[in-house]
């Protein structure tokens, strides 16, 4: 059987000139909880809210072996975070090298996919180069050529639904973005540049550049990780920056056409079960919580 000649190239890991694979920049597996505990049973794109899809976005990136490699970090992730997480497991995990590998082949997804597409094009001298080298040290750390990130940082924080905030405004839509769905992007200040993804409700950094002090997210070669209940200490700016991207997915989800926005309520209510055990109904609840308290 030929193989396509679109489907040959060169695997953004390894550099060989290989089949390449549609590869999922989100972990495949998040895209299906997503559908699993949807109030639907379908995803939409924020990008493209008037499509409704089956799975998360895909590139042509990597070669079967760099697939399968980035499958065993997903594999122990899921089991050892994700789910727990989700599940609202109480219990701390030992986690060594593969929650770092994890983090790194993921945020090295996004920058990838980001330089293919030209997202980088108008960024600063400063963080151009870092975003460069980030690229080549966590690509290297991932074939198991250094040991360690170098100067860079992958963080991860464990969100939670958002109870209360005091007198700072919001989004109406903040749990619902934080807890079901997922965002990425290049976030940047003068000095600090990451890659930001947000996995219903887990936050993944990868910092090719930092400036301000960020304690409790870092993850290092080993530790212990708690899976509930974690106190961060991040910048006072970060969740404005959160909100906005939710902000931003609620403006965007408000663009869809009436005919579509039809179709997703007959959805939301053709299953009631579904809809009260769905995520989307929990952070929804979070979300008229907060809407009482700032109104009381």
């Amino acid at each position: 059987m030929s193989i396509a000649k679109e489907n040959i190239g060169t695997c953004a890991l390894c550099r060989e000139v290989k089949e390449l694979q549609e590869s999922h920049i989100i972990p495949k597996f998040i895209n299906l909880w997503q559908k699993k505990t949807s109030a639907t049973g379908y995803l939409r794109h924020s990008r493209a809210v008037n499509q409704r899809v089956q799975d998360g976005y895909k590139d042509y990136l990597l070669c079967f072996e760099c697939e399968q490699l980035f499958g065993r970090y997903e594999k122990k992730y899921a089991e050892k975070v994700f789910y727990p997480y989700q599940n609202h497991d109480n219990k701390d995990v030992e986690y060594g090298e593969w929650l770092l590998k994890f983090s790194t082949s993921v945020t090295w997804r996004i920058l990838t996919l980001m330089k293919k597409q030209k997202g980088h094009i108008g960024l600063s001298l400063f963080h151009s180069q870092k975003l460069s080298f980030a690229e080549k040290t966590w690509r290297q750390f991932l074939l198991g050529e250094r040991n360690d990130i170098g100067m860079t940082e992958q963080h991860m924080i464990l969100m939670g639904g958002i109870e209360s905030t005091g007198s700072i405004e919001t989004a109406p839509n903040i749990n619902n973005y934080l807890m079901t769905t997922t965002d990425y992007t290049f976030g940047s200040t003068k000095k600090e540049g990451f890659i930001y993804l947000n996995m219903c409700g887990i936050v993944l950094l990868g910092f090719t550049s930092r400036q301000n002090p960020w304690d409790g997210s870092r993850i290092d070669m080993q530790g212990t990780l708690k899976i509930q209940g974690k106190k961060y200490f991040i910048p006072e700016n970060f969740p404005g920056w959160i909100n906005d991207r939710a902000e931003r997915t609620d403006i965007m989800n408000k663009s869809m056409s009436p005919k579509q926005k039809q179709i997703v309520e007959d959805d939301f209510f053709s299953d009631i079960d579904r809809l009260l055990a769905s995520k989307q109904f929990e952070a929804i609840q979070y979300d008229n919580d907060l809407k009482k308290k700032k109104g009381a």
